[in-house]
């Protein structure tokens, strides 16, 4: 429900104002042409003042403007076309008396603003039970993507795959690696130190005192062998 319309001129003559409640208007139509309309931020259609959404549509070709002012809580989704289809209504029916100027004329407008509004409200009542309709390819997002594009994001997309599969491999080589036991070190001229030539030496030592105990122990066991049997074959005399 539309609080507020009202037509007047750039030099700020009304000419028509219908006002459904008693609520003074005037210091937001007042910050409106201030703020918008004198500063020419013909991109900002609505405006905001003291609870109010105000939307306004310019006549530039007779110097009029068009406001609507309604509760800003209220979502009137017919304000658009109302301002357009009003702009018309009352262009065509006073066109003759624009052109000469006669705008202090008493200008009879209620039945066709009725009119005009009721049809707005009826389109947006229309609207609002009709099923939202899929948008169509041209309006989707995938229309506006070229094709390189899409190559490229797959490219990043495989070479990205690539890096953490290398990335994989490397962590499970180097989870598996065995280090190889360290080995003697040789000394600065190429050869073994001291100490490490010492210790290989009783090592020798230690394996060929082993080898020879073994030695005189087989060979301690033969001899014993051999002189039990030979005193079984020695000669007997009566």
């Amino acid at each position: 429900m539309l609080d507020l319309f009202t037509i007047f001129s750039k030099g700020g003559i009304v000419l028509w104002c219908f006002q459904s409640t008693n609520q003074i208007f005037t210091p937001s139509v007042n910050a409106l042409i201030k703020n918008v309309i004198l500063q020419e931020r013909t991109g900002l259609n609505t405006f905001d003042h003291n609870g109010l959404s105000l939307q306004y549509k310019l006549d530039n070709e007779f110097d009029l403007v068009f406001v609507v002012a309604y509760q800003k809580i209220l979502q009137l989704s017919y304000v658009d076309k109302f301002l357009n289809d009003i702009h018309l209504e009352f262009r065509d029916k006073y066109k003759n008396e624009l052109s000469d100027g006669q705008i202090f004329n008493n200008f009879s407008f209620v039945d066709s603003y009725n009119k005009t509004l009721q049809k707005a409200e009826e389109w947006a009542n229309c609207q609002a039970r009709q099923p939202k309709q899929m948008r169509t390819f041209e309006e989707s997002l995938k229309s506006k993507k070229t094709v390189a594009s899409m190559i490229e994001k797959k490219g990043e997309e495989k070479s990205t795959v690539k890096a953490v599969k290398k990335k994989e491999v490397n962590f499970v080589d180097e989870g598996v690696k065995v280090s190889p036991p360290a080995s003697p070190k040789p000394a600065g001229n190429g050869f073994l130190d001291e100490d490490t030539l010492a210790a290989n030496r009783a090592r020798l030592a230690k394996k060929m005192q082993q080898k020879k105990g073994k030695g005189d122990a087989k060979f301690k066991l033969k001899l014993y062998i051999w002189k039990i049997y030979a005193r079984h074959l020695e000669p007997t005399f009566c």
